[in-house]
């Protein structure tokens, strides 16, 4: 059974994801403060501390088993004018992505999950749609290898919890192609 907390606790963002396995508590950088402050979608950038969100209109498949997580990301991307599609089964969303995968303009999914980790994920996603742009999340890189670097569209990693500047650099190079 998997539970998630995410609360405000002196001016900034706690996050905790806890599962069977293993218990992540992490407090989120100062720069989320504005994205889980603000619902609004932007069409112009928008500075969150010392960087710009890019913003754009991609579609943008989300896969990750920590519900907490799903919804920080998908609401930083809708907030920046991204259409996301998300699952919290790997399966499931390559059974998903096998019939819709053209729709997509980028998937990112986590490392670590159940039945299917993000290098397999990655390795069947390339043999339904070889080009697809993957970006893997992590919260332990113990588990990200080299492994990971050998399939062509992983075009990056990024640790939980990410900043701002490190998923924009990677939107950059995934979606600029």
């Amino acid at each position: 059974m998997k539970t998630d907390v995410l609360k405000k606790r002196d001016q900034q963002w706690r996050c905790a994801l806890k599962s069977l396995k293993r218990a992540n508590i992490f407090n989120l950088p100062k720069e989320w403060d504005q994205i889980m402050s603000n619902n609004e979608p932007s069409q112009e950038p928008v500075k969150i501390g010392e960087a710009l969100l890019r913003v754009g209109n991609e579609t943008v498949l989300l896969i990750d088993d920590e519900p907490m997580m799903i919804r920080l990301v998908t609401k930083m991307f809708t907030k920046s004018g991204y259409k996301v599609v998300s699952f919290l089964d790997a399966k499931k969303a390559l059974l998903h992505f096998a019939t819709q995968g053209q729709d997509y303009d980028l998937v990112i999914t986590d490392y670590d999950m159940p039945n299917l980790n993000g290098n397999e994920l990655a390795e069947q996603l390339n043999g339904i749609l070889p080009n697809i742009p993957i970006i893997l999340m992590t919260g332990c890189d113990k588990f990200v290898n080299e492994q990971s670097r050998h399939f062509h569209s992983i075009v990056g990693v990024l640790k939980k919890p990410f900043k701002h500047q490190e998923i924009n650099n990677l939107l950059t190079k995934a979606l600029n192609t």
